[in-house]
């Protein structure tokens, strides 16, 4: 059985039906990925519960909430840990715990290229012009925040750069959403399925996104890019702990340098994201810069270094 939480008001009924699921069935192993404060809860409860069965885990904590107690306490938590950063299998078998490096599925996955042409072809895109994607995010709520924040900022940009044009990169579960931000914003913006969305990052000059997932996804493909998020007051709240969270994507931990730009809360406006955007598309050797950071990304997940 799978289940996924897109968000914190599913949350809790996702715990509760997970729970109930693998105490009624007891499978042979239990796997969690993902979001460590939400699956630990749950390998914590089978332990309690005493139920006999391997607990995985696939991706490790995020690097800004590595510490010794989360350490510590996923010795007791799970069987094996299962990362996907060079050095990470190190970090966690010195603290004690069972880990395996298993490397990114964004790199095993691969570039392809050929796509390319049906896509510009499909969506009547030019080789001439400078490609900006939009990426929202998945969660409906975050869609409705952040869409039109960046389609403001892509007016901005288009009035200030030549020959660019703007995709937003639509998961189908918030298209229709997408699809009426788009038809009462003045800044028009071509809607890009699923089945192109590789293509369309491979495509892309720039991007701007809300993940700070995506913007790893997009240091793999080498596409320059700049973070946005304005959280809402609840995950504010529960985010204040982490005080360095703004500086922090995946992309920036891996090298610990803030070549990415990552506009949070207060700072996270169009003008500042279209200012951010405008530099990689203007200053130069800005552009340049940005790749190279990228290439020693992309180096360090697909030989370790």
């Amino acid at each position: 059985t799978t289940y996924s939480t897109q968000n914190l008001s599913n949350a809790q009924k996702t715990y509760n039906e997970i729970l109930n699921d693998i105490i009624g069935n007891h499978p042979e192993v239990l796997v969690t990925i993902g979001n460590w404060d939400f699956c630990s809860q749950i390998h914590r409860k089978v332990n309690a519960a005493k139920i006999s069965m391997k607990q995985v885990q696939y991706v490790a904590p995020k690097l800004f909430e590595r510490n010794k107690e989360i350490a510590l306490n996923m010795v007791n938590d799970i069987d094996l840990l299962l990362t996907v950063f060079p050095g990470e299998e190190k970090y966690f078998r010195e603290a004690g715990i069972n880990a395996k490096f298993v490397g990114h599925p964004m790199i095993e996955k691969g570039s392809k290229q050929e796509y390319i042409n049906e896509f510009m072809n499909e969506y009547n895109i030019s080789s001439q012009d400078n490609l900006i994607s939009i990426l929202p995010g998945k969660d409906p709520v975050d869609v409705k925040r952040m869409l039109p924040i960046f389609l403001e900022a892509a007016e901005i940009i288009n009035d200030k750069a030549e020959k660019v044009k703007f995709v937003i990169l639509a998961f189908n579960n918030v298209r229709e959403i997408v699809e009426g931000i788009v038809e009462k914003s003045k800044q028009k913006a071509i809607i890009v399925s699923e089945r192109f969305r590789e293509s369309a990052i491979l495509s892309s000059f720039a991007a701007m996104t809300s993940g700070e997932g995506t913007t790893l996804e997009l240091s793999l493909e080498l596409v320059p890019h700049v973070v946005a998020y304005k959280a809402g007051f609840l995950e504010k709240i529960i985010k204040s702990q982490h005080k360095d969270r703004e500086h922090f994507n995946l992309s920036n931990s891996i090298l610990q340098k803030d070549f990415v730009p990552v506009l949070m809360d207060d700072n996270c406006s169009s003008y500042n994201i279209a200012k951010e955007v405008l530099k990689i598309l203007k200053q130069p050797g800005y552009y340049e810069e940005q790749l190279k950071y990228e290439e020693e990304v992309r180096n360090i997940l697909t030989n370790g270094g």
